[in-house]
């Protein structure tokens, strides 16, 4: 089932997550690597070494009593996630490929331990699939 005010807003998954497997791979891409596998192909950069300073996945509070109206009730089977991504910059599309490759992960096509090698690979092709752009936002900027 689709919620209308949530559409624009999110990526709808109709199959089983494996939430800690996702946080393990979300684990293993904290700190300063080449995310060259995560940049979208055909992007020329000289130095594609980033740092993510923080990767989580969150559920949010599905409680018909605290949550608001239009969030999905957990009875008809929906979890409402949040994938979120903090770093000192970003590649294009590097968080998108980033997400793809985690829901990957929690469908149980990547093992979490596979994140280590698709990083050092340095190859597009290793890592999973673009996330759709809907549902991503960019929460805060620092100087």
């Amino acid at each position: 089932m689709h919620w209308p005010f949530l559409r624009p807003y999110s990526w709808f998954i109709t199959y089983p997550l494996d939430f800690t497997a996702m946080q393990k791979a979300l684990d293993l891409l904290r700190g300063e690597h080449d995310f060259k596998s995560f940049q979208n192909v055909g992007t020329p950069m000289e130095d594609t070494v980033r740092e993510i300073l923080e990767a989580q996945l969150i559920e949010h509070n599905q409680d018909p009593k605290l949550a608001p109206p239009w969030m999905p009730a957990p009875e008809l089977g929906a979890r409402v996630i949040e994938i979120r991504v903090r770093g000192t910059g970003f590649l294009k599309q590097m968080v998108r490929t980033i997400v793809g490759t985690v829901v990957e992960v929690g469908r149980g096509k990547i093992p979490p331990e596979e994140i280590t090698r698709i990083i050092e690979s340095k190859n597009r092709s290793a890592s999973g699939m673009t996330a759709p752009a809907n549902g991503l936002f960019m929460d805060n900027v620092e100087y």
